[in-house]
């Protein structure tokens, strides 16, 4: 928690209002510059979020958060897909060489975990494999938990689509 504080005061989103969702959304002027040009940037971004199944719920969701724990989430997103990649290194082999090893860890952790991050204008958007946007995260766990009574059947699935970013997108059309 003091990390994602220090970082987000040194990079000014540590005063971004708690309502930041709901000022984008309701399109409320806001006075501080600093937060317009937020608010413009996020705008831009809508259409390409949407087309990835994210509501104007989950946009609130996500962004009437302070930053501190937006960043938390990240922290714990991270630890997580990092506990599973050590231990696919640790508890499946033998592999056949490094390089493989860990090809498959990656492997494994991208077809059971997400992948978010903020849209980019260099995304592909024909690439089912690119990052959900962080605002979908919830969406896509309670997705999952749909499937996740039979989890063999689940995990045949997973690995077909090649990541849960490709699983959920599928769902979409």
């Amino acid at each position: 928690m003091a990390t994602a504080i220090v970082e987000s005061q040194a990079d000014y989103t540590y005063w971004l209002p708690f309502n930041l969702g709901d000022v984008v959304l309701d399109r409320l002027p806001p006075q501080d510059e600093w937060v317009r040009l937020w608010v413009v940037d996020l705008i831009s971004k809508m259409d390409v979020k949407r087309a990835d199944g994210m509501t104007d719920d989950d946009f609130r969701e996500y962004w009437n958060e302070p930053e501190v724990a937006r960043r938390m989430g990240v922290v714990t997103m991270r630890m997580t897909r990092m506990a599973m990649y050590i231990d696919t290194l640790e508890n499946r082999g033998p592999w056949e060489s490094e390089e493989h090893a860990h090809s498959a860890a990656a492997r494994r952790v991208k077809s059971r975990h997400g992948i978010y991050a903020h849209p980019r204008p260099d995304d592909d958007p024909s690439d089912p494999h690119r990052t959900l946007p962080f605002e979908v995260q919830t969406r896509v766990t309670r997705f999952l938990d749909v499937f996740n009574s039979d989890i063999t059947n689940l995990t045949k699935r997973l690995d077909a689509a090649g990541s849960v970013d490709s699983f959920y997108r599928a769902s979409l059309r």
